[in-house]
């Protein structure tokens, strides 16, 4: 397997990974450019420091005043959500499909250009019977420097995961959907399986996930922990969040995890794959590893596509036709 220098892999894997539908969309001025007062949601989201896209055309958008809020809520608007949360947004879009399946879809490293909110996945679901709801990273608005923070958390907060599987499971709860389906690339990936260690009825479906945020390139764990945590590294490991092998050993649920990796991607074989596989203690996962494109490449769309189809169908589907094949850790 080749080796692909960091700096090159990782402009590959922008190029694969950040495939972002950006509908038309009304950008959202500050108040003292628009000369209008600034809305209650706009007070509660005084921590954004980058440009955040307001209105979604011809597509409801509602807004949430805090977390408790949106908690408290009815049944959730198909549409644009955005829930303001300790002065950073968290933004979301949802398809409703009313009892069935919810896919839930993460994005991972943004492009520099990105426009925010970063809402991936828009074409995954289109002809599945499933509900569809697309997280953006809230993190990525704290600094222009941001563009892959796990949804791991920041300083503004520091429960993050916890609160996103509270909305996921609020979501699914309210749709009454049966099982929550997370999917996930790279830095999305390790959110998914993270997530999905705290959720009922989860399947994990993660593409080259990172295992361990620290065993990822140290450049852009310190620029993470510098932008999203004011350089307190200190504080960010205290939540414990970082590593999948302590988040599944801790999980009362038991997800089921689909990993799909690249065997030519060596970095993340060695470093997450392997080591993810030595860290894991009474725990099955299912494992697909195939050369695809060298580097840090996604599966094949036809591959990623089949995989989804046949979870959102079936609950326990037989995936050894695709090249899956469970894995069994042993006791420790």
């Amino acid at each position: 397997m080749a080796l692909v220098p960091e700096r090159d892999g990782f402009r590959h894997f922008l190029r694969k990974y950040a495939k972002r539908v950006q509908p038309a969309m009304g950008f959202l001025t500050s108040p003292s450019q628009s000369g209008k007062q600034p809305t209650i949601f706009e007070v509660r989201i005084s921590h954004c420091r980058r440009p955040r896209w307001q209105s979604l055309s011809n597509v409801s958008h509602k807004h949430y005043i805090s977390l408790d809020s949106f908690m408290r809520s009815s049944e959730p608007v198909p549409g644009a959500i955005s829930i303001a949360h300790n002065g950073v947004p968290i933004d979301m879009s949802l398809k409703v499909e009313q009892s069935t399946p919810l896919l839930v879809v993460l994005h991972g490293a943004a492009p520099v250009d990105v426009r925010l909110p970063f809402l991936s996945g828009q074409s995954v679901s289109k002809h599945l019977n499933c509900s569809k709801l697309s997280i953006s990273d809230p993190s990525l608005y704290l600094s222009e420097k941001l563009n892959l923070s796990w949804y791991a958390g920041n300083i503004h907060q520091p429960h993050l995961l916890s609160d996103i599987a509270g909305i996921i499971k609020k979501t699914a709860q309210s749709l009454d959907a049966s099982r929550i389906i997370l999917l996930g690339g790279s830095g999305g990936g390790f959110a998914a399986i993270n997530l999905a260690s705290r959720l009922p009825h989860a399947t994990a479906i993660a593409m080259n996930p990172q295992t361990d945020i620290l065993r990822y390139h140290p450049s852009h764990v310190s620029n993470y922990v510098e932008e999203a945590w004011f350089g307190n590294r200190q504080l960010f490991l205290r939540h414990g969040v970082h590593n999948l092998a302590a988040a599944l050993h801790n999980s009362v649920t038991k997800p089921n995890v689909l990993y799909l990796q690249n065997e030519n991607d060596d970095f993340h074989v060695k470093n997450h794959l392997e080591k993810f596989m030595n860290e894991l203690s009474n725990f099955r996962f299912e494992l697909l590893l195939e050369p695809w494109e060298d580097g840090h490449t996604p599966p094949p769309k036809e591959l990623i596509a089949d995989t989804v189809k046949r979870v959102v169908e079936t609950a326990s589907p037989d995936l050894s036709s695709l090249g899956f094949i469970r894995q069994e850790s042993a006791s420790k």
